[in-house]
């Protein structure tokens, strides 16, 4: 019975992966099909320009060695990374860290708790209790954490640092 459960529970874990190859419509010669992007299966991110202009929201299409693609209003934008000062994406909900902390603390109590218990009743209350505290836990976690995760920042300019050409030594 504790194996189902613990397999159920590494199951029960599910981790989004995002990024796809957006071509422009040819490789290798041959014509590709680009994938109609759906704007709730890709990535928000936000785009900080270098020269100081307005914050850019949208979805991450493409990141590059050289450029970032982007998907704002429905319409496709290629900006050079050498234009592009931070990429920011958002942090996951409070609600993400509240349910994955009360998962982890019900499936823990559930294996743990019905040790030294023999009531059936008093082993739901311990879990369910049990469940709220861990959830509360993860909630507070996932608070703590900034409200943005940068992706990529451009190196701030190296400054050529210049050196005196006369040194004075005092020794006493």
């Amino acid at each position: 019975m504790r194996f189902v459960v613990i397999v159920l529970a590494v199951l029960s874990f599910n981790a989004t992966a995002y990024g796809q190859e957006v071509s422009d419509g040819v490789w290798a010669g041959a014509p590709v099909k680009v994938p109609a992007a759906r704007p709730d299966a890709l990535a928000k991110i936000f785009v900080q320009p270098t020269r100081g202009g307005a914050e850019l929201a949208g979805y991450l299409l493409q990141l590059g060695p050289d450029r970032v693609t982007l998907l704002i209003n429905g319409q496709r934008v290629e900006l050079p990374l050498d234009q592009v000062q931070r990429i920011q994406a958002p942090r996951r909900s409070i609600a993400r860290g509240a349910r994955l902390g009360g998962l982890i603390g019900g499936v823990w109590c559930a294996l743990i708790c019905g040790q030294g218990v023999t009531d059936g009743r008093r082993w739901a209350a311990a879990v369910a209790v049990n469940t709220g505290v861990f959830a509360a836990i993860g909630a507070g976690i996932q608070a703590t954490t900034p409200r943005r995760a940068t992706l990529f920042e451009q190196a701030p300019p190296q400054v050529a640092r210049v050196r005196p050409s006369v040194c004075w030594t005092v020794a006493f």
